[in-house]
């Protein structure tokens, strides 16, 4: 109960659709991002708030499944800095130090 109550009353308003049924995903993010709702039998809304886009943004990316980001442009700004960042990762030199 208390990390549902941590992802409400933030100042910035999140919702998320994700591909994916919401029990599959259920597995995948904490309670305290949001409330996950079944849209149908393939899909989900997460609903839910946050103070920290940044944050949010790196904990939607283990989501395991395509997603967009619905509500919140704060968040679609820091998803799209975190997804270039990591662009730029997969730029290295190419090999990994074993």
């Amino acid at each position: 109960m208390l990390e549902e109550h941590l992802a409400v009353g933030w100042e910035y308003d999140v919702e998320v659709v994700i591909d994916a049924p919401a029990e599959a995903m259920a597995r995948c993010l904490p309670r305290a991002v949001g409330r996950l709702e079944p849209l149908d039998a393939g899909s989900s809304r997460l609903v839910g708030s946050t103070s920290n886009p940044v944050w949010y943004a790196e904990q939607l990316a283990v989501i395991p499944a395509p997603y967009r980001i619905v509500q919140c442009p704060e968040l679609q700004e820091a998803a799209r800095v975190l997804g270039q960042r990591l662009l730029a990762a997969s730029e290295g030199p190419g090999r990994c130090a074993r």
